[in-house]
Parts: structure tokens; C-alpha cells; sequence
């Protein structure tokens, strides 16, 4: 078992793994596991967020580009501008 990078990678293990993992690597071992679970959660959560700014980026500059162009068009429609 990789400890942090086994519950980074987000391997959820049953009860009869973690007492595995308990009789194999100790108390270290299963808090290695532990941490390196709650960072992995800490990492997705992270990169969605970073993923939805991104989104957000990307439809704020398509609101302004159509808006920007709709103004274009009423601008040459009504001979103003």
C-alpha cells in the first residue's frame, strides 16, 4: 500500500483493508492513509473550483463579445454610431 498516495488517488478501503493496513504498517501507516485521503478531497475540491472559474471566465467574455455586437448591429440599424 502506498499510505498517502493509495488515499490520495481517493481508494476508499473497507474496514477489513484499514485493519490490514493497521497490522502491516501500525498506527503511522493508517494516519498516512487518512492524510493522504483528505488531501486528495482537498485536490478535487480545488481543481473543480479552479474548473468552474474557468466556466465562468469563458461565459463572462461570450456575454460581453454578444453583447458587444448586439450594440454593433443597433448602432449600424439606426444609423448611430
Amino acid at each position: 500500500m502506498g499510505g498517502v498516495n493509495e488515499g490520495a488517488s481517493g481508494a476508499e478501503l473497507g474496514a477489513q483493508e484499514v485493519l490490514d493496513v493497521l497490522d502491516v504498517f501500525g498506527e503511522d501507516g493508517v494516519r498516512m492513509y487518512l492524510i493522504g485521503f483528505l488531501e486528495g478531497i482537498e485536490d478535487r475540491k480545488v481543481a473543480e473550483l479552479e474548473e468552474y472559474e474557468m466556466v465562468e471566465g469563458s461565459l463572462a467574455f461570450e456575454v460581453h463579445e454578444c453583447r458587444s455586437l448586439s450594440s454593433r448591429r443597433q448602432r449600424r440599424r439606426y444609423g448611430s454610431g
